[in-house]
């Protein structure tokens, strides 16, 4: 019976040891699992803002882009605008010049009339007072 009860102690310590490195091996399984998803984790949201950086920019190129094509219409419009506008006040400028020219030859027209009238009435009384003195 002495033999049993050595028997049982050394299975129990054969046991405890088997254990204990079982546990070690545990431990060493759990920390690199642990290490592993960590590291896919970092790379994952390294990942996702790589990802939203890249988008950010792509809608921030695209906003100036869209920002710069909606300037050029701008500009355009703004160039044909003022054409037309410049358009419009020479053929207003042209109008007035035409009447103010018409207007001045219609003065200068009358203004020789009255001339005319003037000099033919200063001609008849001349005329008269030449033949009244003769007289």
């Amino acid at each position: 019976m002495t033999v049993k009860p050595f028997a049982i102690l050394s299975v129990a310590t054969a046991a405890a040891l088997s254990l204990a490195g079982c546990s070690d091996r545990v431990e060493d399984h759990a920390e690199r699992t642990g290490n592993a998803i960590a590291a896919d984790v970092h790379a994952a949201t390294s990942n996702v803002v790589d990802s939203v950086d890249a988008l950010t920019g792509t809608v921030a190129n695209q906003l100036d882009a869209a920002t710069a094509r909606s300037l050029d219409r701008a500009a355009d419009r703004l160039d044909r605008a003022s054409d037309d506008l410049q358009r419009d006040i020479r053929g207003h400028v042209d109008d007035a010049r035409d009447h103010a020219g018409a207007a001045l030859q219609d003065a200068g027209a009358d203004l020789r009339e009255r001339a005319r009238e003037r000099d033919g009435t200063s001609e008849t009384q001349r005329r008269r007072a030449a033949d009244e003195g003769m007289r």
